[in-house]
């Protein structure tokens, strides 16, 4: 502000300082609202493949803890995407990748997708474990949600005793 003259006001030179700290602060201001979106989001899909995997696996626990046997003809061991069909009180169970979701029919009528909206199933893979004492299904299920530009994918591991065989 010039003093001694009869105008008040900023000079321009001020006012050019005054925009360009306001600029500064708004590109710092709208860097960090972008990261905290970015990272909200990355939680919230992580939180949501978390969730989506707790479902499924104790679904596939359930029905493997259930079963009377496992139908080695028809399941698929050792590569992805696997198939695991069980046996319950003889009606079969099938556990089956469709159009990258996981999918159960029963007694050969679909149930449906076990994979939740927006969650794809990107690896599948059931192992048949066994010795002389107990049979179990160890089964690795790999979930990928996308939520614009990013893929969040994580890895889930579990394993499943049959009943009456320990």
């Amino acid at each position: 502000m010039i003093h001694g003259s009869r105008f008040g006001g900023f000079s321009l030179v001020e006012m050019l300082v005054y925009v360009a700290i306001l600029a500064l602060a708004l590109v710092f201001i709208t860097t960090a609202l972008v990261r905290v979106s970015t990272s909200y989001r990355a939680l919230k899909d992580a939180k949501n493949i978390s969730h989506a995997a707790a479902d499924i696996l104790s679904r596939m626990v359930y029905e493997i803890r259930q079963s009377d046997a496992v139908d080695t003809g028809s399941s698929n061991f050792g590569s992805s995407p696997g198939r695991l069909t069980l046996t319950q009180s003889g009606v079969s169970k099938e556990f089956y990748i469709a159009s990258s979701t996981l999918r159960l029919r029963d007694a050969g009528v679909d149930q449906g997708s076990l994979t939740p909206v927006g969650a794809t199933i990107e690896s599948f893979t059931v192992y048949q474990l066994q010795n002389s004492v107990s049979k179990a299904i160890a089964i690795s299920l790999t979930i990928a949600s996308k939520a614009g530009n990013a893929t969040t994918t994580k890895t889930f591991q579990t394993t499943a005793v049959m009943r009456d065989v320990y």
